[in-house]
């Protein structure tokens, strides 16, 4: 009797256009991660690119190994302003890489098991750009060893040919890329080794590869660093520095497993294989949508980009934006924290609700220490430009240029204050590198109109608030802005509201009071319409505390309503008996955003009210 052999079903495959559409989504996916989760615009904050439309600009690039890559990384950077234009060029970016991927794997003739691998460097990718300080030279000498490896997988497969064409390619990509080269002969060295089965042409390859950088040590009179591995970054052990070893060693890999013994080797024991197209396909797609999520959460640093968020806020002047954002953290960081008291006293709040968000730093968080100011030099020229003190703005504008170079807001900052402090000649330098870069022209001419015109400096808010504050005497400048630095701004303008609001400020978070009857005054000379609140409370407290019957002179100005909302602080307090752990609760709820309740924590916290740590910076 024959026993009648059953024939499997055939699969019905899938509709050709389900990759197509799988392929739109996912790309369509990461320009929205990079759109709404990421925001180009904080990686152009983060890097400030410098490009300028100069010979002698592009000519400092050209005369080295990866500087074409750093021109033209400059030159696309400047996308990354606009959000909407930035994500799609980083998505452009990730669709060429993966078009690329799947040129390699169609040159090394793959089986249709790995129809959706080429997606995978694009998630990755996006996700390095989540760390804010990848440039996009990373993505182009990517591109460039893609292009060049599946250039070389198309050359006839003879040891000559692909010994010429890797030497060949390899020069000029290590003159574009510099570092990126040494990925491509590693890929040109697993292909003629592994798939070839030409160790001798590999080893020829890598002996190429290491005659390159030592010849270009002398030609270019480059370090060792800088020959062998320039727009490379091996030394971050941040996430960014790992997604960029996993997306290097993913092409060396790819290579491997596209190896014919691996190929007819199947990847899942037989009875785990799905034989279905279609489910198949559902599956990798779901894997993809999960790639894709990584992408979109796993590399973000939260308090990073509330640090670059809030950043660029205070530089573009959103004041009400920073304050919403910094309500919402328990505990922001100092930069945070800094920008947030700016962002009150920019609001005409400073001293009415200075309180109502957190302040762990007491005054580090209105001017930030000395540490912090050189690792962020423009933004303490920003803030030494709204207190008035003008020279010490453009200094520290210097030493952000020393170490960003001339990105458009120190130029534009730069050229302000020379033209402020009468330097015509210095700012005339300024307007026109100014007139080389992109998108800077406009503010340029702006700024020689005023150099000519006096009417049209009159009608300039930034030059008027500069004219109207700058100092008539030197003084010496302390680290963190303390009170004899405020008071000798006061010396010289009594009309400087920020320098009075700020030296005030800075006594009520350091604990002292002593002072309060000289403030009060000094608003009283000012016109304020009323004591702000918090002097109001301060001054109640300072009576307390002395334990004087009767009330001093300035509590004339004080509001019957605030003295009654100190004795039901008092009476909340003394319900538990000196139990201050339980108070404070309770406090918190009727009294958290006064001067009260700052006081009762800090005193609580064991703090002792002391004057902040200064180091002399010298005359200036």
């Amino acid at each position: 009797m024959k026993t009648r052999t059953v024939k499997p079903e055939p699969q019905a495959k899938i509709p050709s256009a389900w990759p197509i559409v799988r392929d739109a989504a996912f790309f369509t996916a990461l320009f929205l991660i990079l759109l709404l989760r990421i925001d180009p615009s904080l990686i152009y904050h983060r890097q400030s690119p410098v490009f300028l439309l100069a010979f002698d600009f592009a000519a400092g690039f050209l005369n080295r190994p990866g500087g074409p890559f750093e021109w033209l990384s400059g030159l696309l950077s400047q996308a990354l302003f606009s959000p909407p234009a930035g994500a799609a060029l980083l998505t452009a970016m990730a669709w060429a890489v993966s078009r690329l991927t799947g040129a390699l794997i169609r040159g090394l003739r793959p089986p249709d098991r790995f129809g959706f691998i080429h997606l995978v460097p694009a998630a990755l990718l996006t996700g390095l750009h989540a760390c804010y300080t990848v440039p996009l030279s990373a993505d182009l000498g990517l591109l460039a060893v893609l292009a060049a490896a599946a250039a070389f997988v198309r050359v006839r497969p003879k040891w000559a040919p692909r010994l010429a064409a890797c030497f060949i390619i390899s020069l000029v990509l290590y003159y574009l890329a510099a570092g990126f080269f040494l990925l491509f002969t590693l890929l040109c060295v697993l292909i003629e080794a592994v798939h070839a089965k030409r160790p001798a042409s590999g080893a020829v390859m890598t002996a190429a590869a290491v005659l390159i950088p030592t010849a270009a040590r002398r030609f270019f009179i480059l370090d060792p660093a800088g020959a062998w591995l320039s727009l490379l970054d091996f030394k971050r052990t941040d996430t960014a520095g790992a997604i960029s070893l996993l997306l290097a060693a993913f092409f060396p890999a790819l290579v491997l497993l596209l190896h014919p013994v691996m190929r007819r080797r199947p990847l899942l024991p037989e009875r785990f294989r799905i034989r279905s197209p279609r489910v198949r396909f559902i599956l990798q797609t779901a894997a993809l949508a999960v790639l894709a999520a990584a992408a979109a959460v796993f590399p973000i640093e939260k308090s990073n980009r509330l640090l670059l968020t809030v950043d660029k806020m205070a530089r573009f002047r959103q004041w009400e934006r920073i304050l919403n954002l910094a309500s919402k953290e328990a505990r922001p960081p100092l930069t945070v924290t800094f920008q947030a008291n700016r962002a009150l006293y920019h609001s005409g709040r400073l001293l009415d609700d200075l309180f109502t968000l957190p302040q762990p730093f007491g005054p580090s968080g209105l001017a930030l220490p000395r540490k912090f100011s050189e690792s962020a030099p423009l933004q303490e020229s920003d803030f030494c430009w709204d207190l008035g003190s003008i020279d010490e703005s453009r200094h520290w504008a210097l030493e952000a240029l020393s170490t960003d170079g001339e990105t458009p807001w120190i130029l534009k900052r730069l050229s302000l204050a020379h033209f402020v402090l009468g330097d015509t000649a210095a700012a005339v330098v300024c307007l026109n590198r100014m007139d080389r870069g992109l998108f800077l022209r406009g503010d340029a001419a702006a700024i020689r109109r005023m150099l000519s015109d006096s009417a049209a400096a009159a009608g300039d808010p930034a030059v008027l608030h500069g004219r109207a504050v700058i100092g008539r005497t030197g003084f010496i400048a302390f680290n963190g802005h303390p009170p004899a630095e405020l008071d000798s701004l006061l010396r010289d303008h009594p009309d400087n509201r920020m320098a009075l609001e700020y030296r005030v400020a800075t006594d009520l978070l350091a604990g002292r009071l002593k002072d309060l009857p000289d403030f009060v005054r000094a608003f009283r000379a000012l016109d304020y319409p009323r004591i702000p609140r918090h002097v109001e409370e301060a001054l109640v407290l300072r009576w307390a505390l002395s334990g004087e019957k009767d009330p001093p002179p300035e509590m004339r100005v004080v509001a019957p309503e605030t003295v009654r909302r100190f004795g039901e602080f008092n009476r909340v307090l003394g319900r538990h008996r000196g139990d201050r752990a339980a108070a404070g609760a309770d406090l918190q709820a009727s009294f958290g955003g006064t001067y009260w309740y700052y006081a009762f924590t800090r005193q609580a916290a064991g703090r002792r009210a002391q004057a902040p740590s200064s180091e002399n910076r010298g005359s200036r």
